[in-house]
């Protein structure tokens, strides 16, 4: 999901010392949050979370706990990507689900729990 986030042209909130159950996003100056949200939610089913206390607004929260497979990933990415200019940001990603398919691959190469360099 990192690198799907990266494609679109955003940064992951936790640059370094990430966990493997959640991917933040920092949102650029401009985006509704909140209707970032509802959009995903509304449009295309896909329910992620905001930032809390001094975060509300700045991030949104991907969960990937459990089992999540390739069409989660690109599911929420896609959601992300559609609804990002709705919310007053901007992309002009056209690779992000095959970046992020690519990054998935590789990761069923490697043993769980393993560091990726490209994911």
């Amino acid at each position: 999901t990192r690198t799907g986030v990266r494609s679109l042209g955003l940064e992951p909130f936790a640059r370094s010392d990430f966990t493997w159950g959640v991917t933040s996003v920092a949102l650029p100056a401009g985006v509704d949050a909140t209707e970032l949200l509802r959009l995903m939610h509304n449009e295309w089913g896909v329910i992620i979370e905001g930032g809390q206390d001094h975060l509300k607004g700045r991030i949104v929260r991907i969960g990937h706990m459990g089992w999540v497979d390739w069409a989660d990933i690109t599911g929420a990415l896609h959601a992300l990507a559609w609804a990002l200019p709705r919310a007053g940001g901007y992309t002009a990603a056209r690779e992000y689900l095959e970046n992020a398919l690519a990054a998935y691959r590789k990761g069923l190469e490697v043993e769980p729990g393993r560091a990726i360099d490209a994911a």
